[in-house]
């Protein structure tokens, strides 16, 4: 079912304290005292927040293998809107804001929903529900933001599953093993080392593969010329 039905409540709130939206031994995304914030629900379900603040997110792409280390970090701010869905309790470190504390992050009450509803739609749009399959575990869930580059950033937790996505660059780990893309790079890999390396379409590894693509496309040509 696609999240049409989402909507952005009226009630307004603001962080008293810093509160960790995700939280995981590989990845982080903390939100500022100050920031504002509206409950999301879908179909009458409270389901998560859109969030207006600053914050810091880190997330450890680093994996050891036994042919030593691969991978690399991320860490930035998070600017502007995000939408978060998950069960991170925002409510114990909250209350309602006050026209003072909305005014300052360049809104009316009115203008920061809509403003706030105009974020999701887009965030959402064609998209099919995040909200039904994300683990019901505080520290866990989706979060969505548009970097200061302006690409897309995604980070998500749930369960046995990890991921991080900006622009181009994927990583996703489940339980021990990782996937990691980057600039046309492809690694597949465990603690037991590195099982599949694809750089801008050629295999480094498994050796054994290095060939394939040269193999397979001589022998294509010439079962062309020989039919």
């Amino acid at each position: 079912m696609a999240l049409t039905s989402a909507k952005v409540a009226s009630d307004i709130y603001v962080t008293q304290q810093a509160v960790e939206l995700v939280s995981t031994d590989k990845c982080l995304a903390t939100i500022d005292p100050g920031s504002l914030w509206a409950k999301v629900s879908e179909d009458g379900k409270e389901t998560g927040a859109v969030v207006l603040g600053g914050g810091v997110y880190v997330v450890d792409a680093i994996v050891e293998t036994g042919n030593g280390a691969t991978g690399r970090s991320f860490k930035g701010s998070l600017t502007g809107f995000k939408l978060y869905l998950g069960k991170t309790d925002l409510n114990s470190s909250s209350r309602i804001a006050s026209g003072e504390e909305i005014e300052s992050q360049g809104h009316s009450q009115q203008g920061f929903t809509e403003s706030a509803q105009a974020f999701l739609d887009t965030q959402i749009k064609g998209r099919r529900s995040e909200a039904r399959n994300i683990s019901p575990i505080p520290g866990q869930g989706f979060l969505q933001w548009e970097g200061e580059d302006g690409k897309s950033n995604v980070l998500f937790a749930d369960g046995h599953r990890v991921g991080y996505i900006h622009g181009g660059d994927v990583y996703v780990a489940h339980g021990k093993k990782t996937v990691f893309v980057k600039d046309g790079s492809v690694i597949v890999a465990d603690r037991r080392g590195m099982h599949v390396h694809i750089d801008k379409g050629h295999i480094l590894e498994p050796r054994i593969l290095q060939d394939f693509g040269l193999i397979t496309d001589r022998a294509s040509r010439h079962s062309f010329y020989c039919c």
